[in-house]
This record gives structure tokens, sequence and C-alpha cells, in this order.
């Protein structure tokens, strides 16, 4: 049997997570596809969950589930650092608690079947985020044991929130213009949030651009998919500021970008940076053009005078 692997990394659609690079990524197999991409749910210590995993291969194939650990890495892109298959994620793990079946799952090409995924909760579960992945993939947990980075690879992420002491705290690092002045749009900003609590948290909310006049130019919105960020670590967050139609005169000045974001129970941070467009071939070309204009004006006005006088 012959797999084609596509090489991209896993792909997260209503959630990215806080973090970062990958150093054992989920590859996406071409044929194989999971739904959904992420689980999100709220328990309490004792219970027990029971979820569905959905799969759909587009060929004859052997998959087989195992449940990994995950956690921020250290890019700040939102994307997670997988755990190799023996270790644990430490005080946010979720694996252990994963039951899955143990035995491979025969798939004719088209066929899709949903298999059972059941969380056991511990009566003494420590309060706040435990994250973890089920991963499908053609080869058994002992091959990714190896340390290799395994190719045909897909899962779901899971993400729990075990009721409790729970701790949303979290700060706004940074907020700057990615350059301190543009020749021409689109502008960039950057957004760095940092999740200090014990839970996932959501920061999301507007940019609002003001000229200096005060006149209101565009709102952009933060994380409008809102992307997860996981405790001890920080994610960026970043927006364009685009100008469809500027007209024959280009925006030009100063100007004001307001962040205001929210995020935990009602918890909210904002700031404040300025930054100038300035379009100076622009403003070259039309100096330029209005220097050749008055010169032209002064060599036919004197030549308009002296065929006056004769």
């Amino acid at each position: 049997m012959v797999v084609k692997i596509l090489t991209s990394l896993f792909v997260f659609i209503t959630f990215g997570l806080c973090a970062t690079s990958i150093s054992k990524p989920i590859h996406a197999q071409e044929g194989i596809n999971v739904s959904p991409v992420v689980i999100e749910e709220e328990a309490n210590p004792g219970d027990v969950l029971d979820l569905k995993i959905k799969i759909l291969s587009g060929e004859d194939t052997t998959l087989y589930t195992y449940p990994v650990d995950f956690k921020a890495g250290q890019e700040e892109t939102g994307v997670p650092q997988f755990m190799p298959s023996d270790e644990e994620g430490g005080q946010y793990s979720l694996s252990k608690w994963i039951k899955l079946g143990s035995e491979p799952i025969d798939f004719k090409a088209g066929e899709k079947k949903e298999i059972p995924v059941r969380i056991e909760i511990p009566a003494n579960a420590e309060p706040g985020g435990h994250y973890g992945a089920v991963i499908i993939s053609i080869q058994d947990i002992n091959a990714r044991k190896t340390g290799m980075n395994i190719a045909g690879e897909v899962g779901t992420l899971i993400l729990i929130r075990v009721s409790g002491a729970i701790k949303e705290e979290g700060s706004l690092v940074e907020f700057k213009t990615a350059k301190p002045w543009y020749e021409k749009m689109p502008a960039s900003f950057v957004m760095r949030f940092q999740n200090s609590g014990n839970v996932h948290l959501k920061p999301f909310g507007n940019i609002e651009i003001f000229s200096l006049a005060g006149k209101k130019m565009a709102t952009l919105q933060v994380n409008p998919n809102f992307g997860n960020v996981l405790p001890d670590s920080i994610r960026k967050f970043t927006n364009e500021w685009k100008v469809e139609k500027a007209g024959i005169i280009p925006l030009m000045g100063k100007f004001s970008a307001q962040l205001l974001i929210s995020y935990g129970a009602g918890q909210t941070a904002e700031e404040t940076v300025y930054f100038w467009i300035i379009p100076y071939k622009w403003l070259i070309a039309v100096f330029g053009g209005v220097v050749v204009l008055i010169g032209l004006v002064v060599v036919f006005g004197r030549k308009f005078k002296i065929v006056s006088k004769q």
C-alpha cells in the first residue's frame, strides 16, 4: 500500500492554541479526515466523559489510535508541541485519563467509522486545564516511542477544564506596530498575551484606528476565532489594517491604534500605540511635479512678456 503524505502541520480551525513550534509534528495524511479537530469540555473531579471521533478514509488502510499530551511550545504561534508517547505533560496532563480501544482499525476506501473515546477524571484531579490529543496513525505507538517523526498522523485535540480552584490570570505583555512608520498600507499590529493561570484563556477584543484629528478610520477584531492561550505561555496575535480604495490622495499622517481586550471572568487590558503613514514616493512625485509646473509657468510667462513687448 502506497500512502502519500503531506508535510503540512496539523491545522486548527476554531481555536489555535497558545504556542508554538512542534518538536514532533502531527502530519496530515492524504485521504484520511478526522472530526472534530478540537474538543473542549468542562468536567468535575470523578466525572466520566464519553466522546466520539469520526474517521473517514479515502483508501484501504489500517490505523492505530493512542493518546498523547501536548503543551505550549516556544514560538508563540498557537501551534501545540506534542509530547512523546511515553511522556506526560505534568500538571496539565490528560493522556493518562484517555481510554481507547487497543486493536488497530481496518478501513476500506471511502469508509467512515466512529471511535469511542472515554475520559475518566480522577476524584483527586487537579483543578484547571488538562490537554491531550487522540492520534490516528498508520503506525503503532511503538514506532512513535522510538523518537522518530512519524508521517501519516492526524488527530483530535482535547481540552478539559476541571472545576475547583481555577486561576484565570493573564496580562498584556506587548502591543506594537510592526514598524514605526509605513510608506503605504497595510499597517501591521502585534499583540502578545501571557497566561499565568492554570486554565486556557481566550483573549479577544478590538483595535480601533484613529487619525490625528480623532476620526475613527477602522476597527479590527483581535482573535476573532477565539484561539486559546495555554497556561504558563505567551501567544502572539497579529492584525492588519488594509484600505481597499485610498482615492487619488493616499492616507498620510500620524495615527493611533487603541487596543482593548477581554479575557477570563470579565478581565480587561488596554494599550495605545502611535504610527505614521508617509507615502514619500508619492510626495516626491507630487513635489517634483509642482516644481516642474512652476518652472513651466515661469518660462512661458517670460516668453509671453517678450512676445507682448514686441
